[in-house]
């Protein structure tokens, strides 16, 4: 991908270095509050509420070693980055099921991120 197609270019050259950089630009409040209403617009959640000391990189789960974890009182979600056309690896297919196994949130989601054209699109729905 060229320069004047990603932002990225040059800088982003695996999956931990976009997670770890995602992450840190939700230090800032008007970063991470639109994420927030992306993340209600694609849930369909009510109200969602993190600060960014509810944010975790690379936890490791019974189900793998997700991207990024947003966890409140309220709220899981799991997001997983990919930045190449590379199928998931078997344990992120059971991410859901940690979703499952958690009764007590009223807010749950799965989010996977994406190239525009990623081929392996019918793994993860």
């Amino acid at each position: 991908m060229s320069r004047d197609e990603n932002i990225f270019y040059n800088i982003i050259n695996n999956e931990n270095t976009l997670t770890e950089l995602f992450v840190n630009l939700m230090r800032f409040k008007v970063f991470r509050n639109n994420i927030r209403d992306l993340i209600k617009s694609i849930f369909g959640f009510k109200e969602i509420i993190f600060e960014y000391a509810d944010i975790e990189t690379q936890v490791k789960t019974d189900h793998g070693i997700p991207d990024i974890i947003i966890k409140t009182q309220d709220t899981y979600l799991i997001i997983e980055n990919k930045i190449q056309d590379t199928p998931l690896y078997p344990n992120q297919k059971e991410y859901g099921k940690l979703l499952d196994n958690e009764k007590k949130f009223i807010n749950k989601g799965l989010l996977y991120i994406v190239p525009e054209d990623y081929k392996y699109l019918h793994e993860i729905k």
